[in-house]
């Protein structure tokens, strides 16, 4: 793991100039376990100081949750650095829909929820409704692969 972040810094480093957001959908790790945490965690904050402050868009994916609970139907996220909900993004002019598609599920056999897409509508809808500023952004939908 460490190998492939300091490849992928050196990547980001070279083409970080040319990029507006950094969005990741999903399986930040293979298995969610405190050490792939730890390095997430410092790969989070080297992306945000190579956007100058402005930290990735991240929204979760089935592998980014260990198993809780009687028959894994609870979960809980390996990280906190993840997103939910409606986040404008100027600079490009976008509105990101940031769903939860291991919500209504087990793991890899996820989905979003009515009462998700319900939040997600009146969050968006409020947003637009409140904020001037958000009237012309393209709203662009993420989740993981479910």
């Amino acid at each position: 793991a460490e190998f492939h972040q300091s490849r992928l810094g050196k990547e980001l480093t070279e083409s970080i100039s040319y990029v507006d957001t950094i969005v990741i959908t999903g399986d930040l790790f293979e298995t969610p376990n405190e050490e792939n945490a730890s390095l997430y965690e410092n790969f989070y904050f080297s992306l945000t100081k190579l956007a100058n402050g402005k930290p990735p868009i991240v929204v979760i994916g089935n592998h980014d949750v260990r198993k809780k609970g009687m028959f894994w139907k609870n979960y809980e996220y390996i990280t906190p650095f993840v997103n939910n909900g409606v986040i404008p993004v100027f600079n490009c002019e976008f509105i990101f829909l940031c769903f939860n598609s291991i919500e209504g599920g087990i793991l890899a056999k996820g989905k979003i929820k009515k009462r998700q897409f319900e939040r997600m509508s009146r969050e968006y809808l409020l947003k637009k409704e409140t904020k001037p500023e958000t009237q012309g952004l393209l709203p662009i939908v993420l989740m993981h692969h479910h």
